[in-house]
């Protein structure tokens, strides 16, 4: 005995995401950070603070004023022509993703009682 058949499936997809991958979001985001600030020599770090400790010093202090360092916000486009969307705007993509699947399948026999 022979047995063949077969599977077709045509699955929509649609799928929403409001980052790039990677962490920046559709949302502004103000990253705090030292990078870049000059503070030495500075009367913001105590003279009492280890030279060893100015970094951390530094670091902590510029969380405490807030001072961004990096703003970041993910951009979406789209249409024919790529036009920029308002902030917030999720990037979507339709797909239809078509799944196909054979199978072919046998049964025999050694001897009358012995499949």
């Amino acid at each position: 005995m022979i047995q063949t058949g077969g599977t077709y499936q045509r699955n929509w997809n649609f799928h929403t995401r409001t980052d790039n991958g990677v962490g920046i979001n559709n949302q502004a985001v103000y990253q705090i950070t030292s990078t870049n600030i000059n503070f030495a020599g500075s009367p913001y770090i105590p003279s009492t603070v280890g030279s060893s400790f100015n970094s951390i010093y530094a670091a902590l202090y510029s969380e405490v004023l807030g001072l961004v360092g990096q703003p970041q916000v993910a951009y979406i486009r789209a249409g024919n022509n790529l036009q920029l969307q308002p902030n917030g705007s999720s990037a979507f993509d339709k797909a239809v993703i078509p799944y196909y699947s054979v199978y072919a399948g046998d049964t025999w026999k050694i001897k009358p009682s012995l499949t």
